[in-house]
């Protein structure tokens, strides 16, 4: 009898081992596909913000026409972001003196760091701790977020102010 039980016993355990791995391939592509929706609506909440902060400078811009708008950060601390002549923005400081900050060139990083997160709440977004890459061209910001099968391009043209979401 106890051989036939150590049978049985071996034959559950293989058969517990089957139905697992069944379960385990159909739920995990699933998985995955739910995972990547996440990181995509991540993605679409980081772009309508910079959108938004973007519109937000000019706004201001087009109350008092200032080559330099002046905003407070969440914390209240001074926010200086400099524009172009359309009234959209090319570069954002924090703290610093005015005069080290007027270069007229766009810097991509200090309107993804400062910009962005001044407008929104961005925890858990992936914009604090370095998950998008920043890319800087002549007139063109792109920040890339990878997810797990594609990249998310995030643009910034300053010449309009257009921000597009786009993914490959």
């Amino acid at each position: 009898m106890d051989r036939q039980q150590g049978k049985v016993r071996v034959f559950e355990i293989v058969l517990t081992v089957l139905l697992i791995s069944i379960v385990g391939a159909v739920l995990f592509p699933r998985g995955m596909v739910v995972w990547e929706s996440a990181k995509l609506g991540s993605v679409e909440y980081m772009t309508t913000s910079l959108s938004g902060a973007v519109k937000s400078v000019r706004v201001k811009w087009l109350m008092n026409k200032s080559s330099v708008i002046r905003l407070n950060k969440n914390d209240g601390s001074p926010l200086s972001v400099l524009v172009n002549v359309n009234g959209w923005p090319i570069d954002v400081w924090g703290e610093q003196e005015e005069s080290e900050l007027k270069k007229q060139a766009l810097n991509c990083k200090n309107i993804w760091d400062f910009l962005l997160k001044h407008h929104s709440d961005s925890s858990g977004s992936g914009a604090e701790n370095g998950h998008y890459q920043v890319e800087q061209e002549p007139g063109r910001c792109t920040y890339t977020y990878t997810g797990l099968d594609r990249k998310y391009f995030i643009d910034y043209r300053p010449r309009n102010g257009e921000v597009s979401l786009n993914m490959n």
